[in-house]
């Protein structure tokens, strides 16, 4: 019997007494994949958010030394934004990963 058959065969034999191809239960499976899921999503937030922080802190950088000519306002907004994603951050994923 050829070594893929092997294996599928002893997948089914696993699905059939409730376990997944790691030898966890289907429920244990599923958790470790939001898991897995979750920690991605986090670290993708957290490339974007710095992304975003370190460009706005260039355009204050910039226009300080006046090489850009923005506005006050538009300044005062890049720079609550940034403020407000902070906050969003910390918050949102926070209470998301860490239920009480």
């Amino acid at each position: 019997m050829p070594e893929k058959e092997k294996i599928e065969k002893f997948e089914k034999y696993l699905e059939k007494i409730g376990l997944g191809p790691r030898g966890f239960s289907v429920a244990e499976e599923k958790e470790v994949s939001e898991i897995k899921l979750r920690e991605a999503f986090v670290y993708a937030l957290i490339v974007v958010f710095s992304v975003s922080v370190i460009s706005t802190f260039v355009l204050v950088f910039l226009n300080g030394l006046g090489v850009t000519d923005l506005s006050d306002g538009i300044l005062y907004s890049l720079i609550g934004a940034s403020v407000a994603e902070i906050a969003g951050i910390l918050i949102v994923p926070t209470k998301y990963l860490f239920p009480k």
